[in-house]
């Protein structure tokens, strides 16, 4: 069979024409009569094809991400995700780029917490008991949820954090979300039909304070229980005890005398402090490493 010529416009160091070859090369353009090249050749495409590995494209990527070169580390946790779907690996790592570059509302920035979602989405699909993923999921959902779909949020974070408790029941990380939520499902309501936010006491109004003792008391106290199990799995952690105090914050506006109001006040102000004291021993701690 005749092979097709390709002469470059640009002077090669033979002199010659490169030739595909199909033969013996495998369609790769080599220099005519130089066969003893093939090798290194080979060896180049090899090297050059094990650089678009996942393995070699995650590897990349973290290392960009550890220089902060963060639009580096994206494009190759993209193209990881993108070689090879089934990869949970890519997915995660993909899923936590964006979620370190997202706030809150902030509107420039919205488009990466989308993006994380979308793959701690697609990284459960793959696993669904995975915690990275599920907590990863719970963590964007409630800090993301505002406007029309907010309770939606925040109910689909709840079924997440019961799973992540089934997942690993000696983990404080579901306990601790749930109370998170708790906090976030009930604190909007509460701090809006406060009247005066600067005054302290239950609320004024007795009908309002009634109905929202129907409604909202049972989340408190449910989020008060889970935060309860995550101080029996780690007693120190100051964030479950910050969570504790402004539970019992919110459930005094709640109550339906001034005694009972007191009564959950104390409990909150000795949580706020017990809060303050583990935040001081952690400082403390890292101070003296």
């Amino acid at each position: 069979m005749a092979t097709a010529s390709y002469t470059s416009p640009f002077n090669n160091s033979l002199g010659r024409p490169f030739r595909r070859n199909a033969k013996n090369a495998g369609g790769i353009l080599m220099p005519e009569g130089r066969p003893d090249l093939l090798p290194f050749v080979l060896l180049a495409c090899t090297v050059l094809a094990a650089q678009d590995t996942v393995p070699a494209l995650l590897s990349r990527g973290q290392t960009a991400w550890n220089e902060s070169r963060t639009d580096d580390a994206i494009a190759a946790f993209e193209k990881a995700a993108a070689k090879d779907p089934t990869s949970l690996e890519a997915q995660l790592r993909l899923g936590a780029a964006h979620l370190q570059m997202w706030v809150p509302d902030t509107p420039e920035v919205r488009q990466h917490g989308l993006k994380a979602e979308a793959a701690f989405r697609k990284a459960l699909k793959l696993a669904p008991a995975n915690m990275e993923a599920l907590t990863s999921l719970e963590d964007y959902l409630v800090r993301s949820a505002s406007g029309p779909g907010r309770v939606r949020q925040l109910e689909e974070a709840v079924s997440l954090a019961k799973r992540t408790i089934q997942a690993a029941p000696q983990d404080k990380t579901g306990y601790y979300h749930m109370g998170v939520i708790a906090w976030n499902r009930v604190n909007p309501e509460l701090r809006a039909a406060r009247e005066e936010p600067t005054v302290m006491g239950p609320l004024a109004d007795a009908a309002k304070r009634k109905a929202f003792r129907q409604q909202l008391l049972p989340i408190i106290d449910d989020g008060l229980r889970h935060l309860e199990k995550a101080l029996a799995l780690d007693a120190k952690d100051m964030d479950v005890m910050g969570y504790t105090f402004m539970l019992y914050e919110e459930r005094s506006f709640l109550a339906d005398s001034k005694e009972a109001f007191a009564a959950d006040n104390r409990l909150a102000g000795t949580w706020w402090v017990k809060s303050m004291e583990a935040k001081k021993a952690a400082a403390d701690a890292v101070l003296k490493q």
